[in-house]
């Protein structure tokens, strides 16, 4: 298996353009358009900026169609949607019908956009490993319905009423199916024939000559069936009584997930980091800071260290990676030496603010004060970098 090597940020083109690619066949075009819905529906406009890399299906799953790359694709839709968006009655998803619509979509470069994993693949796809954070955090408010094939499927299956089948023009039609979906399709049959007798054995039987209460009951198969197959229209269908839950006992199953290591920004702060680094754009690479550097630098402490010419040769580290660790130094210096600057203004003009206008000076605690949330993450800002020097100065 071979893949093409894409340069990392030329021919890059955003989700927004690709919306208004079509299909090539009506009936694809129409399962194309809902999908687009979806993305109107479920995304953040944001996302529409996303900029890709349109890998056809073979860049993607190689010359011979790689199984387990097939299975670890997702999409950045929500996956009981999407599955109707290919079939609006379908009562489940099968890993065969899963696979049909993964090939399907691989065919249209929106949908090869929204492919959220596995990472290797979405790098490429994205260009940028950086651009995979900045996605996954855009689409934070969606995760809950991003289901797996399972848990769709049982979604799905709520409403039971007919088998989902999705017939993939990639496929040379052959009729082989695996022993798993074997399996599912006996047992939707199984559950659908036996709600089907239920709601026909569920009424009552209004004849009293049959069963009185000083005789015997007696009755036969062919009773049921006679019943079953031929209701009277005037009967009402028996419904049973409604029994309140006691909340006291309630054993309803409730799994809570565990939170990100990294929590996501919020939407508006995660665009402004995307506008402001310029990230998916070429122009990414032409910020400069050698001016605002000058301003901010500051010897001896927030300069950057060197390492004792005694020790140096001690040490297991080779010369790159110490430069590495003087570069690191250096830049986590000038950003505290910045960073204090900024505390230093700040407080500066408060003061000042506060002397001229004291009727301001409680508003004024509150907003930057000791218990400010500005305070409490300029306070943690700090922290961080501090901390971070000291590991590289270790």
């Amino acid at each position: 298996m071979s893949f093409t090597m894409v340069s990392p940020l030329l021919g890059l083109v955003s989700l927004k353009s690709l919306m208004d690619r079509k299909a090539d066949s009506p009936a694809d075009d129409t399962i194309l358009s809902r999908i687009k819905r979806l993305v109107t529906t479920h995304l953040p406009t944001s996302c529409l900026n996303w900029r890709v890399h349109v890998l056809s299906k073979e860049e993607i799953l190689g010359e011979e169609p790689d199984p387990q790359i097939l299975n670890k694709i997702r999409f950045a839709l929500p996956t009981v949607e999407l599955a109707r968006a290919f079939a609006p009655d379908c009562t489940s998803l099968s890993e065969r019908a899963y696979r049909d619509i993964k090939m399907k979509m691989l065919n249209w470069p929106l949908c090869v956009g929204l492919i959220i994993g596995p990472s290797s693949l979405v790098i490429r796809i994205r260009g940028t490993s950086t651009s995979i954070d900045l996605m996954m955090a855009s689409i934070a408010e969606i995760k809950p319905v991003l289901l797996s094939r399972e848990e769709a499927s049982r979604e799905l299956a709520g409403n039971l009423t007919e088998k989902f089948s999705i017939s993939s023009q990639t496929s040379s039609g052959t009729k082989r199916s695996s022993r798993l979906d074997r399996l599912e399709e006996s047992h939707l049959e199984l559950k659908g024939m036996l709600e089907s007798f239920m709601k026909r054995f569920d009424r009552p039987d209004t004849s009293e000559s049959k069963y009185s209460s000083g005789d015997e009951q007696t009755f036969n198969v062919e009773d049921i069936n006679t019943n079953m197959s031929s209701p009277e229209p005037s009967e009402v269908p028996w419904a049973p009584p409604e029994c309140p839950m006691d909340e006291e006992f309630d054993f309803c199953p409730v799994a809570r997930e565990q939170e990100p290591a990294v929590p996501a920004p919020k939407s508006h702060i995660a665009d402004q980091g995307i506008s402001c680094q310029r990230l998916g754009e070429l122009s990414f690479k032409q910020i400069r800071y050698a001016d605002v550097q000058k301003k901010l630098q500051a010897a001896p402490v927030f300069s950057a260290l060197k390492i004792n010419p005694a020790f140096s040769k001690h040490s297991n580290s080779n010369t790159q990676s110490q430069e590495s660790l003087t570069k690191s130094d250096s830049m986590l210096g000038t950003i505290l030496h910045g960073l204090l600057l900024q505390r230093e203004a700040l407080s500066n003009s408060v003061k000042e603010l506060s002397a001229k206008h004291p009727a301001l000076k409680q508003n004024l605690s509150q907003v930057f004060g000791a218990a400010s949330s500005f305070k409490s993450i300029s306070d943690d800002i700090l922290q961080y970098v501090c901390g971070r020097r000291a590991e590289v100065i270790e």
